[in-house]
């Protein structure tokens, strides 16, 4: 008896057909996020390319600048000199000859101002005995002992150019005065330095080295 192929039924040709259907469709799915996954990653590529710039940037200010004069009316230099300096009042002190600062703003950027006294350490008078007078124009004058003057601290690229300038070292820094100048704006000050009364003997045969700079910075 010859064997023969089993023949499939109707029933179960379909069923084959429906699985196959079946996994095309899932394929074709499959197939399709795959697309939409790529072309999704490279659109955002797309915006997040990161671009560079050739032109340059040009930013534009205004000039910073003050102009500091301290000679008289006669051109006459108004430096300080407490050579052979004596206790004296107050009232005296207040007639001797000022130290004139005229402080100008040259330029169309507004400028806060400082004016410094610089000890230099070859000085060898206490501090609690030099009297100091600074008189802004038109302003009431502000008296009192150095030692009771606020600090300042320099900068220190400053402190090194006037410590070069001036051959001496710094040994401190006040703050004899601030304020504020705007386009073409001057300011005048009056500073009278002198020994007090109450300087005892041990202050005799020394001396006071001191300096005055004027540091301008652009109002915050």
């Amino acid at each position: 008896m010859k064997k023969g192929r089993k023949k499939i039924s109707k029933k179960k040709l379909i069923q084959r057909r429906k699985k196959i259907i079946r996994y095309l469709i899932i394929s074709l799915a499959l197939l399709c996020l795959i697309l939409v996954s790529f072309f999704t990653y490279n659109t955002y590529s797309l915006w997040t390319e990161t671009y560079s710039q050739k032109e340059q940037n040009v930013i534009t200010s205004g000039c910073f600048e003050l102009q500091v004069t301290d000679i008289d009316e006669n051109n006459q230099s108004t430096a300080i000199n407490l050579k052979n300096a004596y206790p004296m009042s107050d009232e005296r002190g207040a007639q001797t000859k000022p130290y004139i600062l005229n402080i100008t703003n040259v330029c169309d950027v507004p400028s806060e101002y400082s004016i410094i006294l610089n000890e230099f350490e070859e000085s060898t008078i206490s501090n609690t005995f030099i009297k100091i007078q600074t008189n802004k124009m038109n302003v009431s004058p502000n008296l009192s002992l150095l030692s009771e003057i606020p600090s300042y601290e320099l900068d220190e690229n400053i402190k090194y150019e006037i410590e070069n300038i001036n051959g001496m070292f710094i040994n401190q820094s006040y703050n004899l005065a601030t304020g504020f100048l705007n386009k073409n704006e001057t300011e005048t000050y009056e500073v009278r330095m002198w020994l007090d009364y109450n300087a005892d003997n041990n202050q005799m045969n020394k001396r006071f080295e001191a300096g005055i700079t004027v540091i301008a910075t652009s109002p915050k």
